[in-house]
């Protein structure tokens, strides 16, 4: 299944990364981080749900792929994140598809999808591009992935890797996740 170009980086667990240089530096620097909650707010015109906030995702894999209906990817992208919010309902998994400033009108066909009892996929505006800016997102579609500690786990990842990203983030309990962050950091001076 495919959301993104090919990766460059693979880590330790099988996921791989997409970007190189500087911008890959700034990707890594985000991980084992807290996802901003501020991030949220800067989505408009919500639907499958209420605009989310970090409460609602506190515990709670997410997905989260910035979509542009007008790009050549978007219909592949998205049918894919529709089932992966299938797959992964029973784990708690939650979808976000940002999408972009321009053409959102187009994806009212997307919007009109009932979301299926048991499955949380909500598609928001990003009319400002804020929250591609706090993602560092550089293209459409790039896929993140948040764990159960809140942590931007793995940002702008491979398509070919975000089974792979929410086999791990899912399995894990919020505690094993949030521990995560601190064995990274031991040795680090962090």
């Amino acid at each position: 299944t495919t959301l993104a170009a090919p990766a460059l980086a693979q880590s330790a667990d099988g996921v791989l990364r997409e970007g190189e240089g500087s911008r890959r530096a700034e990707l890594n620097a985000l991980e084992l981080k807290p996802f901003p909650s501020s991030a949220w707010s800067s989505l408009t015109e919500w639907s499958g749900g209420k605009a989310l906030t970090q409460a609602d995702t506190d515990g709670h894999p997410v997905l989260i792929l910035t979509w542009s209906s007008w790009h050549p990817t978007g219909s592949k992208a998205i049918n894919t994140a529709r089932k992966f919010a299938a797959q992964y309902a029973k784990d708690g998994l939650i979808v976000v598809v940002a999408h972009h400033p321009e053409g959102f009108a187009d994806a009212a066909t997307e919007l009109k999808k009932p979301v299926p009892e048991g499955q949380k996929f909500y598609v928001a505006l990003d009319a400002k591009g804020e929250f591609r800016k706090q993602l560092l997102s550089d293209s459409d579609p790039d896929v993140y992935v948040i764990d159960r500690a809140g942590q931007l786990r793995y940002g702008d990842i491979a398509g070919d890797s975000v089974d792979r990203a929410l086999q791990v983030v899912c399995a894990e309990t919020r505690d094993t996740a949030a521990g995560i962050a601190l064995d990274c950091n031991v040795g680090l001076g962090v």
